[in-house]
């Protein structure tokens, strides 16, 4: 009989952490406990300790609280993601942890990394999020922890649940609703997103099998942002206006990665392409609209 694996998802009203805890609570060897900020307030030490005071037994913890990305814009937002982290480890220093997942963002390359992006990129964080991403990456890493902490550093994430809010969402959107998508730099700004149900099958197996490691997960072929449009546009069929901005104000640079690491690590994986991913999206977008 397998092993019982207990979970914590810190976090778990948002579009992943919700994803993840639907993805365990159907499967009979993990238990899986959610705890939004109503329940255990990261930015209260008080708060913390009261939760995980009732926490038993050995338990893997998954990070997915952070200020948002959209709100994440000056120091006061850094001092409070660092500090969710710092509440967080002082108090899960006294139970048994058995692994801490963090879920961090490429955004801790900056803007204009060098290509193809791997974990040995040099870190240049050029805005808040990114800054406080590695800050929290740092300290969870150098707390010298008696357990294992895996670091998984994320392009953007699309899928069932993401409420239209990911660039995949915000083009089915544009494309269904308006007949009119907008896409800056001529729409070759290269791009690899992770669809939601990769994402929770990788960390099925960082919890069944835990190591100290940071990895971004990549499917490793990316796609100019026209050509994501233009796979949506015909799973959709509908004629639109397609405007292409040359040079604007919102450029940013492209991003491309090796996931050797990632494929090294779990040899067998098999992430999903952006065609399937999309056709999965928009298949879905429509049974839910009739």
């Amino acid at each position: 009989m397998d092993a019982l694996h207990k979970i914590l998802i810190l976090g778990h009203s948002g579009f992943i952490g919700k994803s993840l805890y639907n993805y365990f609570k159907t499967n009979i060897n993990f238990l899986i406990f959610g705890a939004s900020s109503n329940e255990c307030n990261l930015l209260d030490l008080v708060s913390v300790t009261n939760y995980f005071s009732t926490i038993e037994g050995p338990i893997h913890i998954i990070i997915c609280s952070v200020i948002n990305k959209h709100l994440c814009n000056n120091s006061e937002s850094l001092h409070k993601n660092i500090e969710m982290i710092d509440n967080l480890l002082s108090c899960a220093k006294q139970k048994d942890i058995r692994s801490i997942i963090y879920l961090s963002s490429v955004d801790v390359y900056g803007q204009n990394p060098q290509l193809p992006i791997n974990e040995k990129t040099l870190i240049n964080p050029l805005n808040i999020y990114g800054l406080s991403k590695f800050s929290c990456e740092f300290l969870l890493r150098e707390s010298n922890l008696d357990f294992p902490v895996t670091i998984l550093r994320l392009p953007g994430v699309y899928g069932k649940g993401d409420n239209l809010k990911s660039i995949v969402g915000l083009f089915v959107k544009k494309i269904y609703y308006d007949n009119q998508i907008t896409l800056f730099d001529e729409g070759k700004i290269l791009r690899d997103y992770l669809e939601i149900n990769d994402l929770c099958h990788i960390i099925k197996k960082l919890i069944v099998k835990p190591g100290s490691l940071t990895l971004n997960i990549a499917t490793g072929n990316s796609l100019a942002l026209k050509d994501i449009a233009n796979i949506i546009i015909d799973k959709i069929s509908k004629r639109i206006h397609v405007e292409y901005i040359k040079n604007s104000t919102n450029s940013a640079m492209n991003l491309v990665f090796d996931n050797s690491a990632l494929i090294n690590q779990f040899p067998e994986l098999r992430l999903t392409d952006i065609n399937t991913g999309c056709e999965l999206y928009i298949n879905n977008f429509i049974k839910n609209k009739k």
